[in-house]
């Protein structure tokens, strides 16, 4: 999936109002007591809306799967189990889902958790945020108090899996401007209070489901310097740590007898997406030529101290659905000026620049502003195009609005972002690159008819070795058009103190944070 729908961070706040309305008191959390029973968590982004309907907020969506409750949550091994719902299953002579809710869920508020509030929040997320899956429902119906049936205009057993890590509200709040910062879930911890884009603060739910949580509740802080936020690691100030850095994780990881960690190669990638729309990006030779143009073991080993590997096509180095036949495009700068001048690019008489019909070839890439990475990432793309005669700017953007301007948009003309693949989820690459049944394609509005056939071939055979095959032939045909840059699959590094104990596998996936709620002082 796009990464809006899964993996990310979150903001925290101090908020000294609360203790006059006899809410938890959170504010000693960021004193750093041994013994405290908070979990302070360090996100390297800022915090937005907490309204899961207004689109990804790249900090407060690692909030989410805390304060709100979903359908069923993937384990280690991506079966899904229940959580709201307590089971489910499929008809397939009649494509319809039925669903089972459980009765004894509250929200924050005290309201119980009705089939019209999943119901609502689900064709809400879908229409909004993932089109295509959206267009496949045929209705949604409330089957007596406890059931939704969704049914469906395709075949398609895998349908869970695209709906798991929807975020269930009360139905008619989301959206709503109070809601934004004040929100109601049905999660282990509900809100507490919020200090601007900076901080946020969670209190255990004492009605929850699934039995209060050990911990007495959470506190998310904005850090987008990783150097501060191992330095406070290593002081006993914070309690987890995401997405440290390889430099930070080589220096943490000496002191394995305090923290657990979680160091794995990601599903997601990092990509420079164009917009294929635009006439600088709309020949493919042009794409591959800056393709050729880029040397990114020198980006790998530069800049993420080789802590990740390139990333070749669409569905992800680790997916099934990759075909094992594709080699990244190697670094060949004389290839890449080779290729634009085959597209009618000329160097000047200083051999300088690229021109065509008089006009420079240059453009601007988008890059979010927290992240010191992708800024050296986009400075090292810079000098690499430069060398072939091409100038590039740079406008380092809030992620909310960077996201904004691609996503199933076209507002833009590069922008360094990062795109999921989850392995188990074929429909993750669809939604990104596929464009069908009206839906724009959520990667910068990218539209191919031959790549859209053969998504709607492979839907057709999902299951199947032809469909396996279908999908490798994706992977190979968008892999070939270079609608963006693909880069790398980072190393991710979180880490967790000991003075916590974690139940099983410590991990910070999706489902590895909804199992945050189980942790529990390791000394009480």
């Amino acid at each position: 999936m796009l990464k809006r729908s899964c993996s990310f961070l979150l903001p925290v706040v101090l908020a000294l109002a609360v203790l006059s309305c006899g809410k938890t008191d959170l504010s000693s959390a960021a004193g750093g007591n041994r013994n405290e029973n908070m979990l302070r968590i360090d996100v390297p982004a800022p915090f937005g809306s907490l309204d899961p309907c207004l689109g990804p907020f790249y900090g407060s969506t690692s909030i989410f799967p805390l304060l709100y409750s979903h359908l069923f949550v993937p384990n280690d091994n991506g079966t899904l189990e229940p959580d709201l719902a307590t089971r489910w299953g499929y008809d397939a002579a009649t494509l319809t889902w039925n669903i089972q809710l459980r009765d004894d869920a509250l929200f924050h508020d005290g309201r119980r958790v009705t089939v019209k509030d999943v119901e609502y929040s689900i064709r809400h997320l879908l229409k909004d945020q993932r089109p295509q899956v959206y267009s496949a429902v045929d209705r949604m119906t409330q089957v007596g108090d406890t059931t939704l049936r969704i049914s469906l205009k395709a075949n398609d057993p895998a349908f869970p899996m695209k709906i798991w890590d929807m975020s269930i509200g009360p139905e008619h709040t989301g959206g709503t401007d109070g809601y934004q910062d004040h929100p109601i879930g049905s999660g282990p911890f509900k809100f507490s209070y919020r200090q601007g884009m900076e901080e946020v603060g969670l209190a255990a739910y004492d009605k929850y489901y699934g039995g209060r949580p050990s911990l007495d509740g959470m506190v998310f802080r904005s850090q987008p310097d990783g150097e501060k936020s191992w330095a406070r690691l290593l002081a006993g100030a914070t309690d987890i740590v995401l997405g440290l850095s390889p430099k930070d994780y080589r220096i943490v990881s000496q002191y394995r007898e305090r923290f657990y960690f979680d160091a794995r190669a990601t599903d997601t990638y990092s990509i420079l997406l164009y917009n294929t729309t635009d006439p600088l990006f709309v020949d493919p030779t042009v794409r591959l030529a800056l393709a050729h143009a880029v040397d990114r073991k020198a980006i790998i080993d530069g800049i993420l101290h080789g802590a990740a590997a390139e990333a070749i096509g669409p569905a992800g180095i680790a997916s099934p659905y990759h075909n094992p036949e594709l080699k990244p495009i190697p670094y060949k700068p004389a290839r890449a000026v080779e290729l634009l001048r085959r597209a009618g690019w000329s160097y000047t008489a200083d051999d300088r620049f690229l021109y065509r019909d008089g006009k420079r070839f240059e453009f601007t890439i988008l890059v979010f502003e927290g992240s010191r990475v992708d800024r050296s990432v986009a400075e090292c793309l810079q000098l690499f195009l430069n060398d072939v005669g091409i100038k590039t700017r740079l406008q380092l953007l809030p992620q909310n609005e960077l996201v904004r301007r691609y996503l199933y948009n076209n507002e833009f003309q590069a922008a360094l972002t990062v795109f999921g693949a989850p392995p188990q989820i074929p429909g993750a690459m669809r939604i990104a690159w596929a464009s069908e049944r009206g839906c724009k394609s959520a990667a910068g509005i990218f539209d191919h008819p031959l790549v859209n056939h053969l998504f709607d071939e492979a839907v057709r055979a999902e299951g199947t070795a032809r469909g396996e095959k279908l999908y490798h032939e994706i992977d190979a045909l968008i892999a070939s058009l270079q609608p963006g840059m693909f880069l790398f699959h980072k190393t991710t590094s979180n880490v967790l103190s000991k003075r916590f104990q974690a139940q099983g596998r410590f991990s910070l996936d999706n489902s590895g944070t909804c199992k945050l709620k189980c942790l529990s002082l390791a000394n009480p």
